[in-house]
């Protein structure tokens, strides 16, 4: 029994070995997510890394290796999360929701962020603290639904623009079809409102 279980011990260690091994080199790392040329990703930005290889096994370690040889950069200016001075917690929680840089947090509204697992109040006001400190700001749904002048969105549809970029009563005008499809899917109303939000954009241009 006791030789079953050591022997178990040791092919685990064996497979992690190996495992750790693996992730050691950088032609495996591209491989698993699926770059089949270095010319992929070379002189990709840290956030366009992460948009396009996020949701990819072994890409947090593969953008490690890929910053270490220099095939990926920070752009100027910008700082990696991990080397902020910040909590360990805070620090997590951003890596988990592929925030690399802190400028990146701005794909995600306040009310996105407070959802993030394990950000409590405290981590709240830590994030907001280094945010203010580098310069970076985050909105809320209710910041951009007092800039839709009389328009009343729900906080449902005000997610759905924030995602689209429609964060001003202007952004109204410059919609695209595609993204006029998307807004109809989540709620068939939006069409209407939207067209009153161009009405009253112009409207107001014309005085």
């Amino acid at each position: 029994m006791h030789r079953k279980i050591r022997w178990k011990v040791i092919i685990m260690l064996v497979k992690t070995s190996s495992k750790r091994c693996r992730t050691d080199n950088l032609e495996w790392l591209l491989n698993e997510i699926g770059v089949k040329d270095i010319s992929e990703v070379q002189g990709l930005s840290v956030s366009e890394f992460i948009e396009r290889y996020s949701q990819k096994h072994f890409s947090n370690i593969c953008l490690d290796r890929l910053l270490e040889v220099g095939y990926v950069y920070v752009p100027e200016g910008e700082k990696l999360v991990a080397e902020l001075p910040i909590t360990t917690r805070l620090k997590n929680i951003l890596l988990r929701n592929d925030v690399y840089i802190l400028s990146d947090i701005v794909k995600y509204s306040r009310e996105d962020i407070m959802k993030f697992r394990n950000l409590g109040e405290e981590t709240m006001k830590e994030l907001e603290g280094v945010c203010e400190q580098e310069g970076v700001r985050f909105i809320s749904l209710h910041e951009i639904e007092d800039r839709m002048l009389e328009v009343k969105f729900s906080d449902r549809q005000l997610t759905k623009m924030f995602h689209l970029n429609i964060l001003h009563s202007e952004d109204s005008l410059n919609v695209t079809d595609e993204e006029v499809e998307c807004l109809i899917q989540l709620d068939k109303g939006m069409l209407k409102k939207i067209e009153k939000m161009q009405k009253l954009c112009e409207n107001h241009g014309n005085k």
